[in-house]
């Protein structure tokens, strides 16, 4: 199975300006997991901005009063607002609508998969068993997601 389990029907991309940062939103409750990426995100090579917050809910306080992220990326299970509700909540504010969004969890379930994309994420990305690999998720979604 590859990294990207599922992708949405239409993938669009988004525009970066020539110079500027691509502008992450990482929320995940894991510690951990936000260590890892940070490392995996310098690593990259790619000139990436990347915030982390702990929960879903901080994720939409955030996009609501920090400004504009390029891409929202997901864990799946997080207290108090769980990666599907972001998405919800995303897709019903005017403001928040049109920012991708990829959920990038543990779950292989059949019915998580699904969810993910039709609540409007670009994919559902299960984590990567090796660091290699998560470097390489990096890439993906930078290269996917910038024009």
């Amino acid at each position: 199975m590859g990294l990207f389990t599922s992708q949405s029907e239409s993938s669009p991309t988004v525009a970066t300006d020539s110079g500027t940062k691509f502008r992450l939103l990482v929320a995940d409750d894991d510690p951990h997991d936000r260590l890892l990426f940070g490392m995996a995100a310098d690593e990259s090579g790619h000139d990436l901005d990347v915030h982390f917050v702990d929960d879903g809910l901080e994720a939409l306080e955030y996009l609501r009063t920090e400004g504009a992220v390029d891409v929202v990326i997901l864990d799946l299970r997080m207290p108090r607002c769980d990666g599907h509700e972001v998405l919800a909540a995303m897709a019903a504010d005017p403001e928040l609508q049109d920012i991708a969004a990829i959920v990038f969890s543990n779950s292989r379930r059949d019915q998580d998969i699904e969810t993910s994309v039709e609540s409007g994420a670009l994919w559902h990305a299960v984590k990567p068993s090796t660091y290699e690999d998560l470097v390489e998720f990096v890439n993906s979604v930078v290269s996917h997601c910038s024009s």
